[in-house]
């Protein structure tokens, strides 16, 4: 196994009840392309391996990255030992559906996925557990507190994506803001502000554009759900 780097990664406090991840993250979603011959495994791994021991341990993944495979690969890289050594972030709420994209909060569906994601990780605990997508057909109270999750705890902590201002007032002190990210700079004000007054923490992303190359995206939010 390599040699630890000496170079020190810093480290920051992700809500109020000690998760504490690298300032710099691997995202792990081209690992696994969708389209295109597949990337190497064992160099993937050995990537992933270089990574965690160069200090950078937040891994970030999802079910729908290579169509389930990006997690498979995670859970195979988290293999004797490695998995005590990261903060292991992914996300459920895009499925395909007949060859199409389909958004789902579903409670039932959600447990399912997240139950899924665990399997195909080879762990007992996410630790940051994504909405990739809000389902604007399900209410956000429905999608949290409809899932039969917190007595079994398996994510610590819920995240969800791509929030509007009606939904951080609809959630009320539950969340704690963990990035934000608007190109408009009137409503970043404001946003700011409502951010601000209720004591959310913020974070920029790094990536403001569109992989598609439309241009940049609205806002967006996500916020974080303390485990009980």
């Amino acid at each position: 196994m390599a040699a630890e780097s000496s170079v020190k990664v810093p480290r920051i406090k992700l809500g109020s009840q000690g998760l504490q991840v690298s300032t710099q993250g691997l995202g792990c979603m081209g690992m696994t392309p969708l389209s295109g011959p597949p990337n190497p495994e064992p160099y993937m791994i050995k990537l992933i391996h270089h990574a965690i021991n160069s200090g950078i341990t937040f891994l970030d993944t999802s079910d729908i990255y290579g169509q389930k495979t990006n997690e498979i690969l995670l859970g195979k890289a988290l293999k004797d030992g490695m998995r005590e050594k990261v903060e292991l972030a992914t996300k459920f709420g895009i499925r395909f559906v007949n060859g199409q994209t389909d958004i789902c909060g579903d409670p039932a569906y959600v447990r399912a996925a997240c139950e899924a994601s665990l399997k195909r990780l080879d762990i007992d605990c996410i630790d940051l557990y994504y909405q990739h997508r809000i389902d604007t057909r399900v209410p956000i109270e429905v999608t949290i507190l409809g899932t039969d999750w917190m007595s079994g705890g398996q994510p610590d902590k819920l995240e969800f994506l791509m929030f509007d201002i009606d939904r951080i007032l609809r959630a009320g002190g539950l969340f704690w803001l963990d990035n934000f990210y608007c190109s408009n700079e009137d409503k970043k004000k404001d946003l700011t502000r409502l951010i601000e007054r209720f004591g959310y923490k913020k974070l920029k992303w790094v990536v403001g554009e569109k992989i598609n190359g439309s241009g940049k995206s609205g806002v967006y939010l996500s916020a974080v759900l303390q485990k009980p």
